[in-house]
């Protein structure tokens, strides 16, 4: 009886840890996700969007590699009432802090609820080298769009020689952010001033965007120059704060476009105060480095980045013999590779040789990249634009040829690095006013969502589930498909979506606009 009892406890022993097994099992092969809810972007957790946002490249982890504080060294946000103390000067000569076009001209942000609209999109605008400089031509765009330029000339007024300064001022406190003053009529060498240029412009973008409740318009952060250098360390601070648990992600701009960003080593500090300290801040031009994990993140959090390139000696000091840090192109090139890429051909037009000083006025390039748009009695670089999603371009190179005539785009031509690509891509979101637009912008997307597409006999051949940022895309072939949101218990599924994928095709869009249960 004994032996009988043994065997039957071993029998029950052996039975428990087949269950348990099995239940592990079917937890790790998708089985449990059942129970997982979807989940806005805005819903995840602190958690779940730190571990989506240490999104390694190759296995090469930006943290692990650069940083010796490796979750970074962010504690604080920097906001308004942090710059009270700045000199008097630099606050009241103008060629600092942020203004709002009012219709008729600039004027400086002061929570101006008479000026800002909650019912239009918006869009911000930032500098290069010199006194200042603001989104061209406002305007014509004023009905559409809240225009908010940030001046930061104050600090960027230096003479050529004084790049990598400039550099240094932008992304690191070094104790001497020396700045003109108008009222003493000279550099004030020894300033008080307790942040960097990014910092500075984080705080005032935090002010415009923290007074807005319930804004649910799209917004765009731009750059010209070294003001792409500057919205570079924007997507870094804010996406740091995102990480931290500092923010959330309901102040993330939706997309980035940038004109000829300049980028070098920067070697003042080997600590970048939201990131912590630097093991190698001047490897591949520091800045470089810099920029490109802040577009790996922007990606993740669903911030289209585009590039617009026209000058082969601007975009990048190194590939120009301007910085003898570094000859290795490589890295740069791949850095181009990794979001929306496009170089515009444009030499001789207006006589300029490389185009870089008309690139502030591409706001045309902001609004609906690449799209016809041309201003009267202005010369323009405008373009037909049958490539119409920001995000299906992420990661893919244009050539964009002008042609050299003004007022008209039918000569104009644009040429896909790789003709070959085509994908079937889009965003899962939650609309519950049913107006085909996200209700609350970039938090209203939807992760966890299982997108399932069908060819045209029916059969399935492509299964995924939307990303951190409701994404999801399909690398596909010429043919029929039907693509789906498969019901669950969290969403009520809409229609599928039939698309046709031809020779010609190289993006498709099929984004689903769902109600959350």
């Amino acid at each position: 009886m004994k032996k009988i009892s043994v065997v039957i406890e071993l029998f029950i022993i052996v039975m428990l840890i087949a269950v348990l097994a099995v239940t592990v099992y079917a937890g790790f092969n998708g089985s449990a996700e059942n129970n997982t809810r979807p989940q806005k972007l805005c819903n995840l957790s602190s958690e779940a969007l730190r571990d989506a946002l240490n999104y390694n490249d190759n296995s090469d982890s930006f943290r692990q590699k650069y940083l010796i504080s490796a979750n970074g060294g962010m504690t604080s946000l920097t906001t308004k009432d942090d710059l009270k103390d700045l000199p008097y000067d630099l606050l009241n000569d103008g060629d600092f802090g942020m203004q709002i076009y009012n219709g008729n001209s600039y004027v400086p942000y002061y929570g101006n609820e008479n000026v800002f609209s909650i019912d239009k999109k918006t869009i911000f605008f930032i500098h290069g080298m010199g006194k200042n400089g603001t989104f061209y031509n406002p305007k014509s765009y004023y009905n559409d769009y809240n225009i908010l330029s940030f001046f930061w000339g104050a600090f960027a007024n230096e003479g050529n020689i004084k790049m990598p300064l400039v550099g240094d001022k932008t992304w690191f406190y070094d104790g001497n952010l020396r700045y003109y003053s108008k009222t003493h009529k000279k550099w004030i060498e020894d300033a008080d001033i307790n942040y960097s240029v990014v910092e500075l412009y984080f705080a005032h973008y935090y002010d415009v965007i923290s007074s807005l409740n319930g804004y649910d318009k799209e917004i765009t952060v731009s750059g010209h120059s070294y003001g792409g250098m500057i919205t570079y360390g924007l997507l870094s601070y804010l996406t740091n704060a995102v990480r931290n648990n500092l923010l959330s992600v309901s102040v993330l701009p939706d997309n980035v476009t940038l004109f000829d960003p300049y980028l070098l080593a920067c070697e003042s500090s080997r600590h970048v105060r939201w990131l912590g300290n630097m093991q190698n801040p001047t490897d591949l031009g520091g800045a470089i480095i810099l920029a490109k994990q802040a577009v790996y993140d922007a990606r993740i959090l669903g911030i289209a980045v585009s590039l617009m390139r026209t000058s082969p000696v601007i975009e990048y000091p190194t590939q120009s013999g301007l910085d003898p840090h570094i000859s290795d192109t490589t890295a740069i090139d791949k850095f181009n590779s990794q979001f929306l890429y496009v170089f515009g051909i444009a030499n001789g037009m207006l006589d300029l040789s490389s185009a870089h000083n008309y690139g502030y006025q591409w706001p045309a390039m902001i609004t609906s990249p690449l799209y016809d748009s041309v201003y009267n009695e202005e010369y323009s670089f405008s373009l037909l634009n049958p490539y119409h999603s920001k995000f299906a371009r992420m990661g893919s190179r244009y050539i964009v040829n002008y042609n050299r005539t003004p007022h008209t785009v039918e000569d104009d031509t644009i040429t896909l690095s790789n003709p070959d690509i085509r994908k079937i891509y889009g965003f899962v979101y939650v609309d519950e006013n049913k107006n085909s637009i996200p209700d609350e912008r970039i938090t209203s997307h939807v992760c966890g969502v299982k997108v399932v597409i069908k060819n045209s006999k029916g059969k399935t051949v492509f299964k995924t589930t939307t990303s951190a940022n409701g994404y999801y895309e399909l690398p596909t072939e010429p043919g029929t498909y039907e693509i789906s949101v498969q019901q669950t218990d969290g969403i009520i599924a809409p229609s599928p979506i039939t698309i046709t994928v031809t020779e010609q095709t190289h993006f498709c869009h099929a984004s689903f606009a769902i109600e959350l249960k």
